[in-house]
């Protein structure tokens, strides 16, 4: 568990032999970059948001007078900011939260939106709406994968991967 940059790190200084991890930069070639889902992005928002008017999902310029809320530590709070703006094209302002749930706690008490994705099967609450998020009519994704050094790549590690692929993909 930790953050992108974090788990980035553990890689790089072999801490770890592989960790999974949304995709935040170009794929390097001296790493396997093994991807195991293409999530597509949604709002989490209170039923008392102006987004509840909205049924078939929203586009990034209607969300962007509404703050996006995010889940990190302030020492990573810049990153975040640098990703979700110039890699998901983002252009509300940001609120954060210290953890995902209390961030759709903050969503729930009309704050404003929570990002999640559909990779897996998350639990809905009657206090929570959510609506797909579209840029210029298609879906805004997000990339998870199983990264691990090249020179490090060994069979039980691209089983484990395989393994996670079908989680990901049954989920």
């Amino acid at each position: 568990r930790g953050c992108h940059e974090e788990l980035y790190d553990f890689l790089r200084f072999g801490a770890a032999d592989m960790v999974v991890s949304d995709q935040r930069r170009a794929f390097s070639d001296e790493y396997v970059n093994f991807v195991l889902a293409e999530c597509a992005c949604w709002a989490e928002f209170s039923g008392r948001s102006e987004l509840a008017a909205l049924v078939d999902g929203a586009e990034l310029e209607t969300l962007a007078k509404i703050p996006c809320i995010l889940a990190a530590p302030p020492e990573q709070r810049e990153n975040e900011i640098f990703f979700y703006k110039n890699t998901l094209g983002i252009q509300s302002p940001f609120i954060f939260a210290e953890s995902t749930e209390e961030g759709r706690l903050m969503a729930a008490a009309n704050a404003g939106y929570l990002l999640v994705e559909y990779c897996t099967r998350m639990p809905r609450s009657a206090a929570l709406l959510r609506l797909p998020i579209y840029s210029r009519g298609a879906p805004v994704r997000r990339s998870y994968c199983a990264f691990w050094k090249r020179s490090n790549d060994r069979p039980e590690i691209r089983e484990f991967a395989e393994t996670l692929r079908k989680i990901f993909n049954i989920a």
